[in-house]
């Protein structure tokens, strides 16, 4: 991705990366372990990113800093959950996320153009591949939607009082 960071609405506050937000996004609500928020992680993303220990935990304390997550010790481990703060934050970035995805189109269009002029076969190969990953970007996109509508529905059938 080229936008490596989501910048805060709020003055003076660090930006968050997106393995931050991958954090805060994948935390469960109920209180969990930190190696479970790796297992999360591992299970979500498959090969595309391998969460390391090192590199989660301190996240997870800046995240608690930030009352995205909070956490509680028990029996002398330390459990997460994401708080209404954290999911806040998340609904907030909507637009900066659009604008990432246009970014990178952007940026993605820019180095097809010059691989076209510097040899149109790699070019071609690599339109393909990404035809690819566009059409299952847009079979998950749908699939998301139809949840989206279907807890709408849920909602919508709940009798008010």
């Amino acid at each position: 991705m080229i936008n490596m960071w989501t910048y805060s609405k709020l003055p003076n506050e660090k930006a968050i990366s997106n393995i931050e937000m991958l954090t805060l996004i994948l935390t469960p609500h109920e209180f969990t372990k930190a190696s479970n928020i790796l297992k999360i992680i591992d299970n979500n993303m498959g090969a595309h990113y391998i969460a390391a220990k090192g590199t989660i935990y301190p996240i997870l304390h800046r995240l608690v800093d930030r009352e995205f997550l909070e956490m509680s010790v028990k029996q002398r481990s330390k459990l997460f959950r994401r708080t209404q703060i954290g999911d806040n934050f998340i609904i907030s970035i909507s637009n900066t996320l659009i604008n990432q995805l246009k970014s990178n189109h952007r940026y993605f269009e820019i180095i097809i153009k010059e691989i076209i002029e510097i040899d149109s076969s790699d070019a071609n190969d690599l339109l393909d591949d990404f035809i690819i990953e566009i059409d299952n970007f847009r079979e998950k996109t749908d699939k998301l939607k139809k949840l989206a509508e279907d807890q709408e529905d849920e909602w919508s059938d709940i009798p008010v009082s």
